[in-house]
Parts: structure tokens; C-alpha cells; sequence
């Protein structure tokens, strides 16, 4: 930021003594940047390019309560359905028309900004109608999905469902030995995000 402000405060500092006359020219930097400050409107003018605020993506409102819906069903749901479930980590990345948005991974990839609790966003990367599940960044898998009205979901309730169906992915995904096994079958061809799962051949 510093770089940045320096042709500014030069700039600043040489309008002011442009206008003050008997100015020494021996006066040191120091001295010029301190005389330069004590201009009010500079002062401001410099205080409102150092301290403005950086806007942070924020989730949609309707998003946020699908999610948390999402979370809600399944701490209630998963281990009536299969016993143990409730030990998958569940880590859900939303994928809208600008930003995603990861919550309740172990480990956040460097590129996404914490914007709340255990809430992160970085620029979209992946599509909008995605909806699978994969370890995008290594283990453990993600549920990857966009919002409903860009899936075949359309509407809240079979969104949710789809999201406890890609939870039971992350179940399987999760039993010991998967991603060895899926490694031997020769289908990756170097892709260790898994996304290869979604394209391969079935014929």
C-alpha cells in the first residue's frame, strides 16, 4: 500500500510548499511529509484511500437457509438411514453465478477468504449446474452443487434431497481403502481432483 500512496503524498506535499513561500529547500523529507499532513484535507484524503473498507462476497440469504436446512435434516436423518453416517464429513461447496462459497471443510484452500464462521468464498471456478460429489481438493470429498434454479433441482425441497443424495456419495467416498481402489482401476489419467469421475465412459 505504501508504493501505492507515495506519488500521491509527493504530490500533495509539493501543491502545499508550491504555495508556501520562504519554504527552505534544505527541508527534509521527513519534514515535508510531516508539514504535508498537517493539511487537513490531505490527511483525510490519504486516511479514506488507506482505510477503505474491501467489500466480501456474501451468500445469498435464500442459499444460506437451504444449506443450513441441508445440515439440519441430515444431523436427524443419516444415522436412522445408515448406522454411523453421522461420522462423513460433510464439506459443501455452492457454487452460484459469481462466487463460491465452502463451508465445513477441515482445511480451506489458500484462495478462498474466510467471510464468516467456518464460511469461505473465492471467484467462481467451477459451473454453475454442477451437482456431484469429489474431492476437488484432495480429501475429503465435496459436495459441488449450484443453486437450485441452475439445476436440475429448480426448486428448494429437491435441492435438498440432491444434497443428501451427494452425502451419501461422500459416505462411500469416505470408506477406507476407496480412493486406493479407485486409483487402480487406470481411469484418472493424472486428474487427482476426481472430476474425471463425471466424464468417464460407462460403455
Amino acid at each position: 500500500m505504501a508504493g501505492d500512496l507515495r506519488p500521491l503524498m509527493r504530490h500533495c506535499c509539493e501543491s502545499h510548499h508550491a504555495k508556501t513561500s520562504g519554504a527552505r529547500k534544505t527541508e527534509s523529507g521527513l519534514s515535508r511529509l510531516g508539514s504535508c499532513m498537517r493539511n487537513p484535507f490531505t490527511a483525510l484524503l490519504l486516511a479514506t484511500v488507506v482505510f477503505a473498507p474491501t467489500s466480501k462476497p456474501e451468500i445469498p440469504p435464500n442459499d444460506a437457509v437451504r444449506i443450513r436446512e441441508f445440515y439440519r435434516l441430515a444431523a436427524q436423518l443419516q444415522d436412522a438411514v445408515w448406522p454411523g453416517w453421522s461420522g462423513t464429513p460433510a464439506p459443501l461447496l455452492l457454487v452460484t453465478q459469481n462466487a463460491e462459497f465452502l463451508t465445513h471443510h477441515p482445511s480451506p484452500p489458500k484462495d478462498f477468504q474466510k467471510i464468516g464462521d467456518d464460511l469461505y468464498a473465492r471467484p467462481r471456478q467451477f459451473p454453475t449446474a454442477l451437482q456431484a460429489t469429489f474431492p476437488a481438493f484432495g480429501p475429503p470429498s465435496i459436495i459441488v452443487i449450484g443453486e437450485p434454479e441452475n439445476t436440475e433441482a429448480k426448486t428448494s425441497t429437491p435441492w435438498v434431497f440432491t444434497v443428501m443424495h451427494e452425502h451419501f456419495h461422500q459416505l462411500q467416498d469416505g470408506r477406507p481403502g476407496f480412493y486406493q481402489a479407485l486409483g487402480s482401476l487406470g481411469l484418472a489419467h493424472g486428474d487427482n481432483t476426481g472430476m474425471w469421475k463425471l466424464s468417464v465412459p460407462l460403455r
